[in-house]
């Protein structure tokens, strides 16, 4: 649990609010300021049950610097009272998502408390890491809770509850080699013609030629793109949370800069607006990501049979493998994608075509031919 150094009763307390019984006042006795002597009595209102409240003033109280976290504390208490709690500071800094927090609670909440969630931390071992994988109903989900698992318990480690991370004695889940499914170059030309003079052709065009994000795309203003030199600047990103849409940095918290094709180029210049957003309503008004989702889905539900049918975040996938293709780099493909690993490009994202495979043998040919081999 989380304890606390003064008498509970002086520091904290819970009130109903009147006529609503399930939103609490929390208020707090914090430490008097070492300047003016005075001591402040913070408070919060918290809708929800009593168990949240309780949550919510346990970190007051680590805020106000009265709490330790006691050595019996479980994983449920651990998860919401101080992992989550901390990552959301981090969000308030700028160096966190908030969709990640959400993906977070989310394999807390359905892959990881329902199982291991009354163990104290102190005695989390192997075998309860194994349960969580599991249980899991895909290969997937258990990689993905295995990874917050982990994060959670390295953060336990810094706090002293652990000496080590049992997650790293558990052998991890096999992952087979991801596949994404991509455009030749046939049918990217079928799908800047089929989504010519749709209100998400902007959305096609710029997924195709620089392989941008939804989110990036949705926030990108006509001035962020030169129409004369291609040189795109993308330096913000709208993303869709429970708390509404919200403006983010980039994905690697970075601003980058890329060049469109010009053959791409050509299309923008006809299809963006002199100022304001690449990709709005028909009001006007800056489209939503999942609008844009959404349209996309719609429209391409009517694209020629026989041409494959593939999510939206694929053309981005299309065109860092085209880039790789054309260059042979894949640090070339890591910098128009706006990784911060070259390993994220190549394990995640490019997928070499037939094209680079030939190219490579004719290189090898090119060289045996010109060392006198000519036939076997």
């Amino acid at each position: 649990s989380v304890t606390s150094e003064t008498n509970e009763r002086e520091l904290g307390n819970f009130q109903y609010v009147i006529n609503s019984p399930d939103r609490w006042r929390v208020q707090i006795e914090a430490p008097r300021d070492a300047n003016t002597g005075k001591r402040s009595r913070p408070s919060t209102i918290v809708r929800g049950s009593r168990k949240k409240a309780e949550q919510v003033k346990a970190q007051m109280l680590i805020d106000a610097g009265y709490v330790s976290i006691s050595s019996d504390i479980d994983v449920e208490e651990y998860a919401h009272s101080v992992f989550l709690n901390r990552k959301k500071k981090l969000i308030a800094k700028g160096k966190f998502k908030i969709r990640t927090l959400e993906s977070y609670e989310e394999r807390l909440r359905l892959h990881i408390l329902p199982y291991i969630g009354h163990v104290q931390v102190q005695e989390l071992r192997p075998i309860h890491v194994r349960m969580v994988q599991d249980a899991a109903p895909t290969d997937a989900v258990a990689r993905e809770a295995r990874k917050v698992l982990s994060s959670m318990i390295t953060e336990a480690m810094y706090d002293e509850l652990l000496a080590s991370n049992p997650v790293k004695n558990v052998r991890p889940i096999d992952e087979s080699d991801y596949e994404p499914e991509q455009l030749d170059v046939e049918d990217m030309e079928v799908y800047l013609w089929h989504f010519k003079d749709t209100r998400v052709e902007n959305v096609v065009l710029l997924a195709i030629g620089g392989a941008y994000r939804r989110g990036e795309i949705v926030a990108l203003n006509a001035e962020d793109i030169n129409l004369d030199t291609g040189l795109v600047v993308i330096d913000d990103a709208l993303v869709e949370s429970r708390e509404g849409t919200i403006p983010e940095t980039p994905k690697n918290h970075k601003a980058r800069t890329n060049v469109i094709p010009a053959v791409i180029l050509e299309r923008l210049r006809e299809t963006l607006p002199e100022s304001g957003p690449v990709v709005t309503t028909l009001k006007g008004d800056r489209m939503k990501p999942n609008s844009v989702r959404k349209l996309y889905e719609k429209t391409l539900s009517t694209i020629p049979e026989g041409v494959p049918r593939i999510p939206l975040k694929n053309l981005r996938h299309t065109s860092l493998t085209a880039v790789y293709d054309a260059t042979g780099k894949m640090d070339s493909s890591q910098i128009h994608g706006g990784h911060s690993s070259e390993i994220t490009t190549k394990k995640y994202y490019v997928r070499p075509h037939d094209t680079q495979k030939y190219a490579a043998a004719e290189a090898v040919d090119a060289f045996l031919r010109n060392e006198g081999l000519e036939s076997i």
